[in-house]
């Protein structure tokens, strides 16, 4: 009889052991930064705003990646835009990411956002290779130049939005630049672990 219930409490062990092995939590952090327009739920990036001819500062907002949603088959990443001190959501925007390029949710259309590998009839595209680029955040590396087209079409004034990889975007600046022209810069990121900010 005591065979048997040995016998019984072993069993039950092994089967307790193998279900602890099955169930492990997934990892809380998200995974590290990949491509020119990273998105992961927790990702956060700080930027400055210039304006004016004495290129003054005009204030600080904050880029968030809130949470990923399924949108007609498809899973977004949600970034909502804040200014610091100020309560309400500025902008909401759902943004993916596939082959090189960037699409973004609008209105129940899928629509190509930025196109980092070819200069082509999108928004967005790749014009120029950086190696280096000295920002508030510090000296980063690999950069794009996209040009970016403005509404309503055919506007002639672009703007020039700099990407790092694996951090996505850094700095921007308009042309031809208006005396009233703003530019913005990136202060500071947290990439799940990687954090990028001035004296770094």
């Amino acid at each position: 009889m005591k065979i048997i219930l040995l016998s019984v409490l072993f069993r039950a062990f092994l089967g307790s052991c193998g279900d602890n092995t099955l169930s492990e939590p997934a990892p809380s952090t998200p995974p590290p930064p990949t491509g020119y327009f990273p998105l992961q739920v927790g990702y956060t990036w700080k930027y400055l705003i210039w304006g004016g001819i004495g290129g003054d500062t005009i204030g600080t907002y904050n880029w968030t990646v809130v949470s990923s949603e399924k949108l007609s088959g498809r899973t977004y990443f949600k970034v909502t835009k804040t200014v610091d001190n100020y309560p309400q959501t500025l902008e909401t925007a759902y943004y993916r990411t596939e082959d090189n390029k960037v699409y973004k949710y609008l209105n129940g259309i899928d629509s190509l956002y930025i196109d980092f590998d070819n200069a082509d009839s999108t928004r967005g595209y790749s014009i120029q290779k950086i190696d280096s680029l000295i920002t508030s955040a510090g000296t980063l590396r690999n950069i794009l130049r996209v040009k970016w087209r403005h509404d309503p079409y055919p506007d002639t004034s672009t703007t020039n939005m700099d990407y790092a990889l694996n951090i996505g975007f850094v700095d921007s600046r308009d042309e031809p630049f208006p005396a009233d022209g703003g530019m913005d810069g990136l202060i500071s990121a947290k990439l799940g672990d990687k954090i990028y900010k001035s004296g770094k």
